[in-house]
């Protein structure tokens, strides 16, 4: 299971869309697919992570596509970047939005990483709510982390 609600949460029905575009629908579930793939793949080499939540502005355009890989503590999060997780996270991103036909030029922008710690304490566990009030492509990384302890900058993937 990716999250505890619906999955894309597009900013538009998707409905009315896929009745007019029927490419969004097979993107959406290659999309889907592939992301399933990569959180069984994720969850064994990286401890404390929980799920993923995958997040869609507009119609499937790559850079509106977001992953907030989802830990269980803060601790946990700064544990796996710390020992390198975070890249392992990128790639298996970068990954799924290939096997989806999906071409982004800065993996960094689509990636990005929440704790249930911090939905509990902030939302009262509420992911609904969390996820509307922010935006996650305006986050910088490294305020994921702001005092946790650690700088994830040097977790982020090397421009290539």
């Amino acid at each position: 299971m990716f999250a505890k609600y619906d999955l894309l949460q597009d900013r538009h029905s998707r409905q009315e869309y896929s009745i007019v575009n029927p490419d969004h629908q097979i993107t959406s579930k290659r999309l889907l697919a592939a992301l399933h793939r990569s959180l069984e793949l994720a969850k064994p080499e990286v401890p404390g992570l929980a799920w993923l939540i995958p997040l869609a502005e507009g119609y499937l355009d790559p850079t509106g596509i977001h992953v907030v890989w989802v830990f269980n503590t803060r601790a946990s999060l700064t544990n796996a970047l710390e020992a390198g997780s975070g890249r392992l996270l990128y790639q298996l991103t970068a990954t799924a939005l290939r096997e989806a036909h999906m071409q982004v030029d800065d993996i960094a922008v689509n990636v990005h990483f929440d704790t249930e710690e911090d939905c509990q304490h902030e939302n009262q566990g509420n992911w609904q709510s969390r996820l509307s009030i922010r935006y996650y492509p305006a986050r910088e990384m490294d305020e994921v982390q702001a005092g946790q302890g650690g700088d994830i900058s040097s977790k982020l993937p090397s421009a290539s």
